[in-house]
């Protein structure tokens, strides 16, 4: 099983892994892992590689 990594814009430090699900809520991205941890983001999806288990999440602009 390949899981996922999340990361916020060029930081290369994960925010949560093990992601197993994502999820569109208002105007947020909710996260889940295979241990229930969720976090929350708002921002637009910049990049997912399948290769990596990375999704990155571009910040919102003013």
């Amino acid at each position: 099983m390949c899981l996922g990594k999340v990361y916020e814009g060029d930081d290369n430090k994960a925010l949560l892994e093990d992601v197993k699900s994502l999820e569109k809520v208002g105007n947020k991205w909710v996260f889940t892992s295979i241990f229930g941890d969720t976090i929350e983001l708002e921002g637009e999806l910049d990049a997912i590689d399948f290769g990596n288990s990375k999704v990155v999440v571009r910040k919102p602009t003013a």
